[in-house]
């Protein structure tokens, strides 16, 4: 009987990633070479293929991993925040706020975000809505599952136009914070009182939206 092969090294595939994620930020897809990501983590040559099959490989779980870290807090926060958005709506939306930013707390790691996402747009590797499913949809959703409780007579496209205003408004407060500093806690403050009122507020008769745009959005 052949021997079992030996378990994958959690420690070596951790490595690689982290390896990996610094330098795609920094060169591309395609000016990362797998030697230099190997010599960085540790491993050998051949750790890349035996842990992810392809430098192709080793990038999306690149940004699958960091989707995952992204996308987890948000979800957490939004089933937490269920049990009292309708009475104290400013509360829900200001923990799933915190949620969301919680993950750039590490200001490195938060600007090696943005800077692989930016490559990604000039080299596009990735397979098509590669990390948009993974954190950009289910945040989405996330949030607007808040909204619906807040306002369980908002229509549905009404409801996720309040959900994607609030994530664009986060996504503005993460990048300041990265690139220049400026205080996380107020620019928080003004994406919920914004949020909050027009949640409350918007009218739950607004037309649906034309059926080119929801075409688009199928497509």
């Amino acid at each position: 009987m052949k021997p079992s092969p030996p378990a994958p090294d959690s420690r070596t595939r951790e490595r690689l990633l982290d390896a990996a994620e610094r330098l795609f930020a920094s060169r591309g897809f395609p000016g990362a070479f797998v030697r230099e990501i190997t010599e960085a983590a540790g491993a050998n040559l051949g750790a890349v293929n035996y842990h992810f099959r392809s430098k192709a490989g080793l990038y999306a779980e690149v940004f699958a991993r960091r989707a995952a870290l992204l996308r987890a807090p948000v979800l957490a926060a939004a089933r937490d925040a269920a049990a009292h958005a309708r009475r104290d709506p400013d509360r829900a939306f200001r923990a799933l706020g915190r949620a969301f930013l919680a993950p750039h707390a590490d200001r490195r790691a938060s600007v090696r975000v943005f800077e692989l996402l930016a490559r990604e747009v000039v080299d596009r590797c990735l397979p098509r809505r590669h990390f948009a499913e993974r954190f950009v949809v289910p945040a989405l959703d996330a949030i607007a599952s808040v909204v619906r409780e807040v306002r369980p007579d908002l229509p549905d496209h009404v409801g996720q136009a309040c959900a994607h205003a609030f994530f664009v408004q986060l996504m503005a407060v993460v990048k300041a914070a990265a690139t220049s500093g400026k205080s996380i806690d107020e620019r928080l403050d003004e994406a919920v009182r914004f949020t909050v009122a027009a949640v409350l507020h918007i009218d739950a008769g607004l037309p649906t939206r034309p059926r080119s745009a929801a075409a688009r959005d199928r497509s």
